[in-house]
């Protein structure tokens, strides 16, 4: 597996190399920045990018910079910035790509570090149970419907 060794060295692919540059010259950081990133291996939502400025993110979005991103890069870079710079629903299916799995829209705002924890292979994709619980329980309306006839 593709990452950082023990000893600091790295063993990325080709690929995995020109995805990491492209993440971070997307996110903001000056050229010498992002050679010392990209030597430690630290990219996308792993590297808590700078913060793209509202200016930034309408820029990146007008030019589709994310048009030449994988859904993972897609999901990882904007998981990693507060302002969106894509179309939502460019976002949203990239993340449920990535994650291989539904993503429901209040997960993003209450469990976005759970989000970037199973994106990062930290953690266990949640139950249905689990994201039902994010909602608070005076906002949460269940309705069972049963099968016609019964």
């Amino acid at each position: 597996m593709a990452g950082i060794n023990r000893d600091g060295s790295t063993n990325f692919t080709f690929t995995q190399l020109l995805r990491k540059a492209r993440i971070l010259k997307a996110s903001g950081y000056t050229e010498g920045e992002r050679h010392e990133l990209f030597n430690r291996g630290l990219v996308g939502v792993a590297a808590r990018p700078k913060q793209l400025s509202r200016e930034e993110a309408i820029a990146l979005a007008e030019g589709k910079f994310w048009e030449t991103l994988s859904a993972r890069e897609r999901a990882e870079f904007q998981l990693s910035q507060d302002r969106l710079s894509m179309p939502f629903d460019v976002f949203h299916q990239a993340l449920e790509d990535a994650l291989g799995r539904p993503v429901y829209t209040h997960e993003l705002g209450l469990n976005r570090d759970g989000l970037i924890a199973e994106l990062l292979g930290q953690r266990e994709a949640p139950s249905l149970d689990e994201i039902i619980a994010l909602i608070p329980a005076e906002k949460r309306l269940l309705v069972q419907v049963s099968p016609a006839g019964d």
